[in-house]
């Protein structure tokens, strides 16, 4: 899929995310901004209010996209509150593929953004998508049209246009929200096994 960045226009934009190998998208594919499918959710714990007993991220792996989290439930610094089922994303790391799904509620440090994807989307497919090559590019490409960015907050990425997730709506929608109320305490949160719980929504 060949990727453009905000550099060109829209309308080139458009045309090029719709061509693939299997060739042009439906109409119904249109892009849409990331900012109209996910919305930052995050409340500021400080330091010294911080209880200890949810369990703080250390760093999420790169090739798998899940979330390792520290031996000791202790911090000098303020955290972010992260919800059950939130997109977490390292500010710094994004580019290489840095974003997990949230398994439980947890605490992350203000290097971390956490996004709630809104019911227009669906949260494996934007994990699957921010982790992809095609992504990848996509970002490197605007970084070096807007110069280097260290940090990938919202402001960043809310005008990054992407084709909607049309493989799970909108008949996929009841399998998948099952999926995911029956598995995430069951499986660990690997491609494979995530992979895996797609395909039986699709039979």
């Amino acid at each position: 899929m060949e990727i453009t960045t905000s550099k060109q226009n829209n309308t080139l934009q458009n045309e090029n995310y719709k061509q693939t190998e299997l060739g042009p998208l439906p109409q119904e594919w249109e892009v849409v901004r990331l900012g109209e499918v996910i919305i930052p959710d995050r409340e500021k714990i400080k330091a010294k209010d911080y209880s200890g007993k949810e369990k703080i991220v250390e760093k999420i792996s790169f090739d798998r996209g899940v979330i390792v989290f520290r031996d000791k439930n202790k911090t000098a610094t303020d955290l972010f509150k992260v919800d059950k089922e939130r997109l977490l994303i390292s500010k710094i790391n994004f580019h290489q593929g840095a974003v997990a799904i949230t398994p439980d509620t947890t605490v992350a440090t203000t290097h971390y953004d956490i996004y709630k994807v809104l019911e227009n989307s669906n949260i494996l497919y934007l994990w699957y998508y921010f982790r992809s090559d095609a992504f990848k590019k996509l970002f490197a490409e605007e970084i070096k049209f807007r110069g280097y960015k260290k940090e990938a907050n919202f402001q960043f990425i809310k005008d990054f246009t992407i084709p909607p997730p049309a493989p799970f709506r909108p008949a996929r929608n009841r399998c998948q929200n099952r999926s995911r109320e029956q598995g995430y305490r069951k499986l660990p949160g690997t491609h494979k096994n995530l992979r895996r719980k797609n395909q039986a929504c699709h039979r």
